[in-house]
């Protein structure tokens, strides 16, 4: 199965097991399920999600979303032994745009599964305005 090759997990804006969540998206991806079913290629990573996670968890949420509740995107550190929540200010669909949300996700991609810490604003900024020069030969 292809879950042992998941490193990490990183949400922007989305439910994280907010079961009977109601949103203004809820319809449209009921709509869907009836009509497509859940493939089976998903299958695992749905029953991976439904107990604790192994992997980092990460979830990246606003306040100020307008499409999702932002207490049903946050992950409980039950949720995965190393889970964090990361509150930015963005809309849902600008999520993907903006730098803020992009600076969160380079972090998160960069970290060494071995030496694995919570995000911190000032370790992303620095990493972003302070980055290591290329070694002379």
């Amino acid at each position: 199965t292809y879950p042992d090759d998941v490193r990490q997990i990183v949400c922007l804006g989305s439910p994280w097991r907010a079961e009977g969540e109601k949103t203004r998206a809820t319809a449209m991806f009921e709509r869907s399920r009836r009509k497509h079913g859940i493939s089976d290629r998903a299958r695992p990573m749905i029953e991976l999600l439904r107990g604790p996670v192994p992997v980092p968890v990460t979830a990246v949420y606003s306040k100020s979303d307008g499409i999702t509740g932002w207490a049903g995107c946050a992950v409980d550190p039950s949720d995965s032994p190393r889970a964090e929540n990361v509150v930015v200010r963005s809309s849902h669909i600008g999520m993907v745009a903006n730098p803020l949300v992009l600076d969160v996700v380079v972090d998160r991609l960069c970290q060494d599964p071995a030496d694995w810490h919570d995000f911190t604003w000032r370790e992303a900024l620095n990493r972003k305005w302070s980055p290591k020069k290329p070694a002379q030969p």
